[in-house]
């Protein structure tokens, strides 16, 4: 089931990016992650409820320590995006995010078979080529390399706390990483001196995108009880591609041929992972 899984968290993952990139075309991204991390705060509260667990302290702390790094990763992103080169920004956290899962499980002694670790090796490559960009944008190589690099550190950071919960704590640590997400990123908007303030008419793309994304970690959560955090990380994190497409098929956007390439190379990492 870990496998299945995690490809669901890719669908949910990709889809909610792409409806937070249609409600950032009239309202500051940051604002819109803050609404969707309160939405999604109830929401994970709700269903924790329904679905049962019981979470240990360590459990807890794992999730507020996600939302944190969340919140980072997701800030240095949006502002790399917006104010450095997105053709470096995109695969240095595209590749970077997922690294820091996969060297935590070798660290960990994660025992997969060979024919996993080279799917593993070939998800890494397709997350890459999926995420190459022609957009410019502005600023220095190093300044793109920099909120690359924190951007995912922050995203890895959450790969691994997630992967920490205990067997019997249901989705219970999903709920506080919303929590702490949304506080940090409260803080953020006051600081960078954003509008909170989300137009009414943004709402019925708020909430899809607040319970795609919790429902993503949830899955995620669940996921990597069953099975490897390598494999299932890498899995994971082919929601570029979902994004990608869905941008070409609403916004009839051009999709590359090194991005196509990306996806051919991610269908044939799932399928080596999933054989394994």
């Amino acid at each position: 089931m870990a496998i299945p899984l995690a490809l669901l968290v890719a669908l949910f993952a990709g889809v909610s990016d792409f409806l937070g990139a249609i409600g950032s075309r009239t309202a500051p991204a940051m604002a819109i992650s803050a609404g969707a991390h309160a939405v999604g705060f109830v929401m994970m509260v709700g269903l924790g409820i329904i679905v049962g667990g019981s979470p240990t302290t360590a459990d807890l702390w794992w999730g507020i320590a996600a939302g944190f790094g969340s919140a980072v990763g997701l800030t240095a992103i949006y502002t790399g995006y917006a104010k450095s080169r997105i053709a470096i920004v995109a695969p240095v956290v595209g590749v970077g995010s997922v690294s820091v899962p996969v060297l935590w499980s070798a660290v960990d002694g994660d025992t997969l078979a060979g024919q996993a670790w080279y799917g593993v090796a070939l998800g890494v490559l397709a997350i890459f080529l999926v995420s190459l960009s022609s957009g410019e944008g502005r600023g220095s190589v190093p300044t793109a390399l920099g909120y690359g690099l924190v951007g995912a550190s922050g995203l890895g950071f959450l790969l691994v706390a997630f992967g920490q919960s205990s067997e019997d704590s249901g989705i219970w640590i999903v709920a506080p990483s919303r929590a702490s997400g949304l506080a940090m990123l409260v803080v953020m908007l006051r600081v960078s001196r954003t509008p909170m303030r989300l137009p009414k008419g943004l709402w019925p793309v708020i909430v899809p995108v607040a319970a795609l994304s919790s429902l993503a970690n949830a899955a995620y959560a669940v996921a990597v009880r069953e099975g490897s955090l390598a494999s299932v990380a890498v899995v994971s994190s082919m929601f570029p591609a979902i994004t990608i497409l869905l941008a070409w098929w609403v916004w009839k956007e051009r999709i590359r041929r090194v991005q196509l390439g990306g996806i051919a190379v991610a269908m044939l990492a799932v399928g080596l992972i999933a054989a394994s």
